[in-house]
């Protein structure tokens, strides 16, 4: 699971929620009671934090910045300390609004841009902010707290660090197309940099009284390890490769940060690695890589171990699973069969040679089984390793692998259990924890893949029953949780979408991730209402009018400086939101938004950029008749087609809607509307583009891959680009050829981890149903065959919630309601065969707004007025 997910799934236990939602039996707020109460200063809640400003010393747009970092067990008193000297000298600081905060500031989840932040102090000028680091530094002299790793610490002794940056939130957009913070330097707006590690801002001139204390530290040369390369970093520490300076051995160390990963129910970062330093050397080699060496260099602790050839388990199965690829032959089956036997076997063994050595890993799951070339197996991260025998659980598990109950030894047989199942099926996984009863579903799928090879995902069904988890879940939700049913109808995720509504709060559906941070984010199109009520209508479904308000609501709101302009994640979708709903007024709104923020814009994609602001005026001008709009789109696209090597040839990710396919889409369909046939050539250069990065599968398909793994999808993968190739071929005349094919090919794949409009199987199914129904070629009634086997697959990633059923949205572990990753995104697909027009606008697809059940959806249906 990534650390984004991670984060937004802390807070409950059935839908992503955002971190600042996350409140353990143990959290208490905090707060400076002084300035609460206190009429000369202005307070607001944000985000994850509190900020408080005097009204007679607004904060500044830029300056240096201080940062304290405190610990779960400092937090109170050091908010009060500080508190009370900026209550004194007037300066707006902000804090983490609750311990669960400052433990999520310093632990693995957070940004390593954000770690170890929990207050914040603007002061208004540099004298200002050398006098308020002198006195914080004095004031919190030996208070612990982590490294804030994007910034330079003040004293040696104190928690207190600083960098220059924005304290007022502004945007700009870099060369290479991204939307980030920003700053202004001699009157330009420039990237906010919060670089790791620090590093002094381009542009700004830095004081004497600051380039001493910004000067990097120097590494000693006597350490027993050489770092060689990064494999990977969190708020927590970092996993590097190096070679042993006494034999030049590979090894893998991994680093532990003091004062962070920790919570009161869980051991620190430090504890926990030498824990597993001390496991590692009792174990001398048995099951496990040998340990090396141990160092500390400024107060972290690097553990170095043997650096053990191979891949962990998720990485070998998603290279090696036949399911993944179309069209399997009996081969591949067989020989993934033989292999995951002998997984399976050296799995068992390293188990039992654990224990038998008087340790249980206590932490059993894919991420943590490294596969070596000969398929031998080694075990890693012994954090939470323990005694056989202990009842003590770890302070973290893996859903979907982990007993609730038992001993550290019952446990790694659970999880040895779990993982020899999810290897035949990877669909095994954190969803059993809310319906057990799918590893029924996985067990007959398995066993027609492999026959009775797959006997393991049987007893992992069985084992499961046992475990208790679900009564876990569903102490910790208001709803209903029950098994979904052998199928899912637009019926059922409408119940769902009604049951899961709160118009009452300030977020109307739980979305998928990003989870909403800001407003915009809870209006859009992917992950917000906006989407949502759009797949409603799309499907002739009614739209309660509460729900309405609420969208309303949010958007009459002041909206923030960070804004996307986009047709997915920002302000244009909402336009087209607004316009296919019949409230124009609120559409030029968002529209005039969408506008500000582009402004500037380098980005050319459908999703956030350029081409979906144009084709979403074009959707516009569609619905109203303002030939304005079409005008704007025309000037917008002429200049994408016009550089469109440029924007081919740019290093970026790939797509239908993050890509140049999305581009060369948008431009075939606008040149057809717009009587601009001369762009159809750039629009074929674009999606060529895309067409250059596919690989040649075992079975003819062509695919999009990331790090050997085939990406089929309609957002990133082989399947929306097929779409934009064929929308180029229709509009050049062309018919359908090889390529065209063996794009069509690589969605028709048995094995999906998720179900998702753009990144799972609803997403396929509606690419292979288009081109199924649009083209008359040797592929069609292939495409429309495995159409219905993705959408007839939907109950493997359901849930019965209450009246409904949902399906889980990124990662598998939580429901989403949104269009991009959720159950609006199955209403629109299953409704699509009749309904096709709204979703094949979203999509870039079409501008046909005519079909008869797309007429009448708008105010007449829903009470809206214009």
């Amino acid at each position: 699971m990534s650390l984004n997910l991670e984060a937004c799934s802390l807070g409950d236990p059935l839908h992503f929620s955002a971190p600042s939602r996350w409140s353990p039996p143990w959290d208490q707020p905090l707060a400076c009671t002084e300035l609460l109460t206190d009429p000369t200063w202005s307070t607001r809640t944000f985000d994850v934090w509190r900020a408080y400003e005097p009204a007679d010393a607004p904060v500044v747009d830029q300056g240096w910045k201080i940062h304290v970092s405190t610990t779960v067990d400092t937090a109170q008193r050091v908010v009060a300390l500080v508190g009370r000297h900026c209550q004194e000298h007037r300066i707006p600081w902000k804090h983490a609004l609750s311990l669960a905060m400052v433990v999520s500031a310093n632990g693995r989840s957070c940004h390593r841009a954000s770690s170890g932040k929990s207050i914040a102090v603007y002061p208004p000028d540099l004298d200002a902010f050398v006098a308020t680091a002198d006195s914080l530094a004095e004031l919190l002299r030996g208070e612990p707290g982590p490294y804030v790793l994007s910034d330079r610490q003040w004293v040696p002794d104190a928690p207190v660090y600083f960098r220059y940056g924005a304290f007022r939130a502004l945007q700009a957009w870099t060369e290479d197309g991204r939307r980030v913070p920003a700053l202004r330097v001699r009157g330009e707006l420039v990237e906010d940099d919060r670089h790791v590690p620090y590093r002094n801002p381009r542009g700004i001139d830095v004081p004497d009284q600051i380039r001493a204390r910004t000067t990097p530290h120097a590494l000693p040369d006597d350490l027993p390890v050489t770092l060689v390369e990064a494999v990977q970093h969190s708020g927590c520490g970092g996993v590097y490769r190096g070679r042993l300076r006494a034999d030049e051995s590979p090894v893998v160390v991994k680093e532990a940060r003091p004062w962070t990963g920790g919570t009161p129910m869980m051991a620190a970062s430090i504890e926990r690695l030498a824990h597993e330093a001390r496991v590692l050397d009792e174990l001398g080699g048995v099951a496990t890589p040998r340990l090396r060496a141990t160092f500390t260099l400024d107060g972290h602790l690097f553990v170095a171990a043997d650096q053990v050839p191979g891949v962990n388990l998720r990485h070998w199965v998603a290279a090696h699973h036949p399911q993944l690829t179309a069209h399997p032959t009996p081969h591949a089956l067989d020989q993934y069969a033989r292999d995951c036997a002998r997984i399976s076997d050296g799995l068992t063994r390293a188990v039992a040679g654990m224990h038998a050595a008087g340790w249980a890993h206590n932490d059993l799951h894919p991420g943590n089984v490294i596969v070596g070339p000969e398929l031998d197996v080694r075990l890693a991260d012994l954090e939470f390793a323990s005694h056989p025998d202990s009842t003590e659980r770890p302070g973290m598990d893996c859903a979907g692998f982990a007993r609730a109950d038992g001993t550290a030894r019952d446990r790694d047989l659970f999880g040895l259990l779990m993982i020899q199942a999810w290897m035949w099926h990877p669909g095994v996984g954190p969803l059993v924890e809310l319906v057990p009863e799918t590893l029924d579903q996985h067990t007959e799928i398995a066993a027609r893949w492999f026959g009775a090879a797959a006997a393991p995902v049987r007893a992992a069904a069985a084992a499961y029953a046992r475990s208790g988890r679900r009564a876990r879940v569903a102490e910790r939700t208001r709803h209903t949780i029950h098994p979904a049913g052998p199928a899912v109808t637009v019926a059922d995720l409408v119940a769902y979408l009604s049951e899961v509504a709160t118009p009452d709060e300030q977020v109307l559906f739980p979305g998928g991730t990003p989870v909403h941070s800001s407003t915009l984010d809870s209006l859009s199109l992917a992950h917000g209402t906006g989407g949502i009520l759009l797949a409603l209508v799309g499907a002739g479904e009614q739209v309660r009018p509460e729900w309405v308000e609420h969208f309303a609501r949010t958007t009459d709101a002041p909206p923030s400086p960070l804004s996307s302009p986009g047709l997915w994640d920002g302000w244009t979708g909402v336009a087209l939101a607004w316009a296919l709903l019949g409230d124009e007024r609120r559409a030029d709104l968002a529209l005039g938004r969408a506008r500000a923020a582009l402004d500037g814009c380098t980005d050319p994609t459908v999703w956030s950029g350029l081409a979906g602001h144009a084709w979403g005026l074009l959707g516009i001008a569609k619905v109203t008749g303002d030939s304005s709009l079409r005008h704007a789109a025309r000037r917008v696209l002429g200049a994408l087609a016009h550089d469109a090597d440029g924007w081919a040839g740019r290093a970026g990710p790939p797509g239908l809607l993050h890509g140049p396919s999305g581009i060369g889409d948008v431009l075939a369909v606008a040149a057809v509307e717009l009587d601009e046939l001369g762009w159809s050539a750039a629009a074929a250069r674009l999606v060529e583009r895309d067409v250059s990065r596919c690989v040649r599968g075992a079975t003819g398909t062509l695919d999009l891959t990331d790090a050997g793994t085939s990406l089929p999808y309609l957002g990133h993968g082989s399947v929306g680009v097929a779409l934009a190739r064929r929308q180029v071929g229709r509009t050049l005349g062309r018919s359908p050829d090889d390529v065209d094919s063996s794009l069509l090919r690589a969605g028709m794949v048995d094995l999906m981890v998720e179900p998702g409009l753009i990144h799972g199987r609803l997403g396929i199914a509606y690419a292979l149903r288009l081109l199924g129904t649009r083209d008359e070629s040797p592929d069609a009634a292939a495409a429309r065959r495995w159409a219905t086997v993705h959408t007839d697959s939907l109950p493997l990633y359901a849930v019965g919630v209450g009246r409904g059923i949902g399906i889980v949205g990124r990662g598998g572990g939580r429901l989403s309601a949104d269009l991009a990753t959720g159950a609006a995104g199955a209403v629109a697909v299953l409704s699509h065969a009749e309904r096709p027009a709204l979703i094949d606008l979203l999509l870039g697809q079409s501008l046909d707004l005519s079909h008869p059940q797309m007429s009448g959806q708008r105010t007449a249906d829903h009470g809206l007025t214009r």
